[in-house]
């Protein structure tokens, strides 16, 4: 799947480095859209993003897809960033489970989700934690990302 991936990135980013040339202009008007201060966690977000750009005619968009060097991908030299599984028991002694994103520097703000799971032991919550794939981290940092910006 990396291999795809790895792939895929490159044809995209080989097409935005002709895209210049598709309009018949030899030099970039482009813009770098930070991730810290541009909200793209929703289609609606990056339509906006896009939309301006256009407007103002850019022909490049430079977008930050990493903030804080935290680093998503198992095919990575870096480290990932640090996802803590927290839990407690509710009022009947059946354990609600959710996740916390801590920023691989001190300065951002830890990401929470809500419930992600119920089980019926503190053993239980842990060996679902375990068995918790890439995949399902990439989903539930995008909700915790929702959840932190209402």
């Amino acid at each position: 799947m990396s291999r795809l991936r790895t792939r895929y990135f490159c044809v995209l980013l080989s097409a935005f480095c002709l895209l210049p040339s598709a309009f018949g202009s030899d030099e970039y008007r482009a813009y770098w859209v930070d991730s810290f201060h541009t909200p793209l966690g929703t289609h609606s977000d990056i339509d906006r993003v896009i939309e301006v750009a256009v407007q103002s005619h850019a022909n490049a968009l430079f977008v930050e897809v990493r903030r804080r060097g935290d680093s998503w991908y198992l095919d990575s030299k870096e480290p990932l960033t640090e996802v803590d599984g927290v839990g407690e028991p509710d009022a009947s002694g059946v354990w609600q489970g959710w996740l916390e994103f801590v920023p691989s520097e001190t300065s951002g703000p830890v990401l929470k989700t809500d419930r992600e799971t119920t089980q019926p032991s503190r053993r239980a919550l842990e060996y679902w934690a375990e068995g918790l794939e890439p995949i399902y981290f990439e989903g539930a940092f995008a909700r915790a990302q929702v959840i932190n910006t209402r």
